[in-house]
């Protein structure tokens, strides 16, 4: 199961969530415990966003999803555009 660390959050992602960027949402979670493909289709799921496009999950794979380790956590990012 995923895990929602308390992060600032913002309206513009689900709950347990927090803006990266204009676009961008992401959620802290242990490693391997949330996928970018899971995060983006939860995000569709709740309202926010939509399921990227081919053309949106190349770009976010050469952004290299943005991971980046946070306190020994994963940050996983998805589009919310």
């Amino acid at each position: 199961e995923p895990v929602f660390p308390t992060q600032p959050e913002s309206d513009n992602c689900p709950s347990g969530m927090h803006e990266l960027t204009d676009k961008w949402c992401g959620v802290y979670s242990e490693i391997g415990a949330w996928t970018w493909s899971a995060a983006v289709n939860y995000c569709a799921e709740s309202g926010y966003g939509s399921v990227p496009s081919v053309e949106d999950k190349e770009i976010a794979a050469a952004l290299e999803l943005e991971r980046q380790n946070y306190i020994g956590t994963d940050q996983e990012t998805f589009w919310i555009g």
